[in-house]
């Protein structure tokens, strides 16, 4: 009869609701697509700190590294925005500082001292142009999904918005 409650440590109710807990440490994504199936996985399969350790390991992983393919395409495309702003800010904001810094006097004592300095300045500018070329390069999907959508929606505003960033068409 002390089973009933399900709050003893071995009961039903309570491993149901521990298994349900480990569950919704997944992402909402997650768990929109495999959260019955691993909730009946957990219910039949054998319980103890191992098992546990293992899914909260796992449920870290899928916060960590999500399946693109469970995200809806919208936040990828956020996603893929989102990260080419940011790496193009990164690189600005790096080019942009090294200029000040290299235009000093400074620079023209350490460069009368030290034969290399050439040497790393041409390096810098050659790290600089790849990562413009990197950045413009991740770019390209996206453009191409969204100007493939603009043709399909017959939207002409899309490849103006491209070309003017700054324009409110």
């Amino acid at each position: 009869m002390s089973g009933a409650t399900g709050t003893e440590p071995g009961s039903p109710t309570r491993a149901r609701r521990f298994d349900r807990g480990l569950v919704r440490l997944f992402p909402p994504s997650w768990r929109a697509r495999y959260g019955e199936e691993f909730a009946m996985l957990l219910a039949d399969g054998p319980t103890g700190p191992r098992r546990s350790i293992n899914v909260v390991g796992a449920a870290a992983m899928a916060w960590l590294a999500p399946r693109h393919h469970l995200l809806p395409g919208t936040t990828r495309v956020r996603t893929s925005i989102s990260v080419v702003a940011y790496a193009w800010t990164a690189m600005t904001a790096g080019a942009l500082l090294f200029g000040q810094i290299t235009e000093g006097e400074s620079l023209r004592v350490i460069d009368n001292a030290h034969a290399g300095s050439h040497r790393l300045y041409a390096v810098y500018v050659n790290a600089a142009h790849l990562s413009v070329a990197a950045v413009l390069l991740g770019s390209v999907p996206l453009v191409w999904s969204l100007l493939s959508a603009a043709r399909r929606d017959h939207r002409r505003d899309i490849p103006k918005l491209l070309l003017t960033p700054g324009c409110r068409c």
